[in-house]
Parts: structure tokens; sequence; C-alpha cells
């Protein structure tokens, strides 16, 4: 909601490459705190955090993984500005019911009926 306002001709009106550039450092220095908490405040066996050296072998693919993330983030910021919140969310259930639909033709998965049931009903009654 706060995006689609920031977004839209009735609140600040911001494009999308200026809300992106307003939003992704905040974003980048809560995930670093948590980084930094994961490595030296409470270091965990289970929450594994890469070293130095597991990062120079894959700098390339976290490379691309940064373009694309920012590319994402920019579609997104232009899909709020150009429809609204509630079409973002709707377009996001869709795309959920699509992957399982998809695991279901090509993949032979299987899901309950509840869960069936479960995405008619979140895509009946957003419609």
């Amino acid at each position: 909601v706060l995006q689609a306002m920031l977004l839209s001709s009735h609140g600040r009106k911001l494009d999308a490459l200026t809300y992106v550039l307003l939003v992704m450092p905040l974003c980048a220095m809560i995930l670093g705190a948590g980084l930094l908490v994961l490595i030296y405040v409470w270091p965990s066996m289970h929450l594994m955090t890469p070293t130095m050296a597991d990062l120079f072998i894959w700098w390339p693919h976290l490379l691309a993984n940064g373009f694309v993330a920012f590319a994402l983030n920019v579609v997104v910021a232009l899909f709020v500005k150009h429809s609204s919140a509630v079409s973002f969310i709707l377009a996001g259930i869709t795309k959920d019911a699509m992957i399982v639909l998809s695991g279901v033709a090509f993949l032979s998965e299987v899901i309950s009926i509840m869960q069936g049931v479960g995405f008619a009903l979140q895509l009946a009654f957003i419609l």
C-alpha cells in the first residue's frame, strides 16, 4: 500500500527508478544487519553463512543475481505504478496457482483437494 501511495499520482508521484533507488539501500542495510548478527553475534551451524572463499568462487552468479533482483524491483514498481496494489497481489496469487498447476500437469505432482479448493477460493474471492 505504501508503495502504491508513493508511486501514484495522488501520492508523492515518484517514478519507478527513484522509488527503487530510495528503497534498495534501506533493504540492504536491514539484510546486512541480519547477516552481521548471524556471523558475529549468533553464529549457528544451522544458519551457515558463506566464507570469503565462497564469495570469490560464486561472484559471477551473485552479480547476475543482483542485476536480476534490481530488474525485478523496477518491474514491480512499474507494475504497481500503472495498476494498483490489489492487482499486484492478484497477480502474485495467480502466479502461485499457475506454479502449482504446472507442477500437477507437467511433473505429476499430487495436491490435495483442500489445496485445490484453497487456490480456487483465493482467485475467486479476490476477483
